[in-house]
């Protein structure tokens, strides 16, 4: 991600900085001034022009080469190693697991078998006409039916907006039932393609290893009654709790820690838009859930679920108050700290709102 957005900028400054009458690069700094945060962040990310093939004329005048989106140069980062902080614990998703027999599975490209291929319609009955595939279409090409389920792109009025949280704010328990009913409603089990691969799919909804990780530390002023406090389900006490003085930054700036100071990065990416939830695994056991029957807010699932080989987890870190709560996926695209799995998530979940 960094590299392409590298290459499509590094080649616009170069064309301004040629045709400008001999301007010197932006990519370069002046001697005379200190270099920036972006740019000397945006060196660290520019792979270096090789010396093999190149003139050193030529690449002197020329900004620094970037790789561009397709180079095999750039790797996500292997997940390090799964986390070991918090206390353990069972939750389940609404992910099923899937066994395959010994039967060799092979993939084809339905484009390449399909096509030269003579076919017959069938929508008209009294008249069929046979046609030879050309190419793959994602919609019919004679009957066209509006799609259900499609997004509607205008202001919901106050008795619409009603309806729907009414309709999306199911408890846990409820929506757990509801994904359990529509998955024997499809009888996965009698799907034809599926006895066909003898692929078996589960009913049950798959248990996980969790973790709850411990909750931050909140330090008030200590002329008040109560100078620390932990939060409990998620939420912190105020009651008898004095505000500390917060002080003001006017500069915020890692190039005035130090000259030419530049930290490693890491680029994280956050999402919500997934369909995977989290319940716990007894509903009724009031040490693991929440009031409104949701998991407890610090649980993190690194495994199972999650990539097999990339760095990335799932944390719930609120207290989901109605409807069933969506924990955020945390995908790691780049990193030059090398973080652990735990130096990642117990920083993260800190940080978040509970």
């Amino acid at each position: 991600m960094a590299e392409r957005g590298g290459e499509g900028g590094g080649g616009r400054r170069g064309g301004r900085g040629g045709g400008g009458g001999g301007r010197s690069s932006p990519l370069v700094a002046r001697p005379s001034m200190q270099p920036s945060l972006a740019s000397g962040l945006e060196k660290k990310l520019t792979l270096k022009v090789s010396e093999h093939g190149e003139s050193s004329s030529s690449s002197s005048a020329a900004p620094p080469a970037m790789a561009s989106s397709s180079s095999e140069e750039y790797r996500v980062p292997f997940r390090p190693g799964f986390g070991r902080v918090g206390k353990k614990c069972v939750v389940r998703a609404n992910h099923f697991l899937v066994q395959l027999t010994d039967k060799d599975l092979h993939h084809y490209d339905v484009k390449k078998v399909l096509r030269g291929l003579s076919v017959e319609t069938i929508h008209v009955r009294s008249c069929k006409r046979r046609y030879r595939i050309s190419g793959v279409s994602p919609q019919p090409m004679r009957q066209i039916i509006i799609a259900k389920g499609q997004r509607y792109s205008k202001k919901l009025n106050e008795q619409q907006v009603t309806k729907m949280l009414k309709a999306t704010c199911v408890r846990p328990h409820n929506w757990e039932m509801n994904i359990i009913k529509v998955v024997e409603q499809n009888q996965f089990k009698n799907d034809e393609y599926a006895v066909e691969f003898g692929m078996r799919i589960m009913n049950e909804l798959t248990s996980l290893e969790a973790r709850v990780l411990p909750p931050s530390m909140l330090r008030y002023n200590q002329t008040g009654k109560d100078s620390s406090c932990r939060p409990f389900f998620g939420t912190w006490n105020l009651i008898q709790k004095k505000m500390v003085n917060g002080g003001r930054v006017d500069n915020w700036a890692c190039g005035s820690l130090e000259n030419g100071h530049l930290p490693p990065v890491t680029f994280v990416v956050v999402h919500k838009r997934h369909h995977t939830r989290l319940f716990p695994a007894n509903h009724g056991d009031r040490r693991s859930t929440v009031r409104s029957g949701n998991i407890l807010p610090g649980t993190v699932v690194d495994r199972s679920i999650c990539h097999p080989t990339e760095f990335d987890f799932y944390l719930c870190s609120h207290a989901g108050i109605q409807g069933t709560s969506r924990p955020a996926n945390y995908h790691v695209l780049y990193d030059e700290n090398r973080f652990t799995a735990d130096a990642l998530q117990v920083p993260t979940n800190n940080l978040c709102y509970k």
